[in-house]
């Protein structure tokens, strides 16, 4: 079984599309498990509605987007285990191409594809590239959005860490990195809204270059690379990019 997460939190605007692309390709082989830290615009009794399309909904206080993460998967019944903002829309035949990937490859731990990044829901570009362990501090290469976790591998690898706001996905690939089992598959996992935390905010930068020092990479190219992805930030604002 897949189960796909989503933590929430006054989501009520855009949570819907979500779970309607979730339920047009749903099946006896996957779940959907959701998280709601409380919600005060609807979205809590909205989701309570439509518990025809969730599995489990979990209604409570969390100490951000990890901690509602940890939580789904302690209580998800899939051997995989895929994550998705509120936001965001399951690609059609992402649910089959995932399921299909995970019986042809049972050793994986991690399972990707790609993305397409989206500015008000209209496609820009094409997120994903193959797994090179040796890049992986240097860049995450790889499309997250939907990309399914093995559940024990999750659990053995210590979870996703809770001190982290946006880079705790990052974190734990690097944690995992040398011994992982990744496998990649031809087709497109997700549509990803662009404005999401990492991309409105500076603090990211910083968990991104905490997240790399952690995992063995020198303070001095953690600090290089990070002085550079602020650049390209500014770069962009300035030429009135949003990608």
């Amino acid at each position: 079984m897949l189960t796909v997460v989503c933590a929430v939190r006054n989501s009520r605007e855009c949570v819907e599309r979500l779970l309607e692309s979730y339920r047009m390709q749903r099946s006896p082989a996957t779940e959907l498990v959701v998280v709601d830290a409380l919600s005060t615009d609807g979205t809590t009794e909205f989701l309570r509605a439509s518990r025809d399309v969730i599995d489990c909904l979990i209604v409570e206080g969390d100490d951000g987007i990890y901690d509602a993460w940890n939580k789904a998967v302690r209580a998800s019944r899939g051997r995989y285990v895929s994550f998705i903002g509120a936001d965001d829309r399951i690609a059609p035949g992402a649910l089959r191409a995932l399921c299909e990937a995970a019986q042809a490859t049972p050793g994986a731990d991690f399972i990707h594809g790609f993305n397409v990044q989206t500015v008000a829901g209209v496609p820009a570009c094409l997120q994903g590239r193959p797994f090179v362990r040796a890049r992986m501090q240097l860049n995450q290469m790889m499309a997250h959005v939907m990309a399914a976790h093995r559940r024990a591998w999750i659990i053995e690898s210590g979870m996703f860490d809770t001190r982290f706001r946006s880079s705790g996905d990052y974190d734990f690939l690097l944690r995992s990195r040398e011994t992982m089992i990744v496998h990649q598959v031809d087709a497109i996992l997700a549509y990803v809204e662009d404005g999401g935390i990492s991309r409105r905010a500076w603090w990211p930068f910083r968990e991104t270059r905490e997240a790399r020092i952690r995992n063995g990479m020198s303070g001095a190219l953690a600090n290089l690379l990070y002085v550079r992805a602020v650049a390209g930030r500014l770069g962009r604002m300035l030429l009135g990019m949003r990608i």
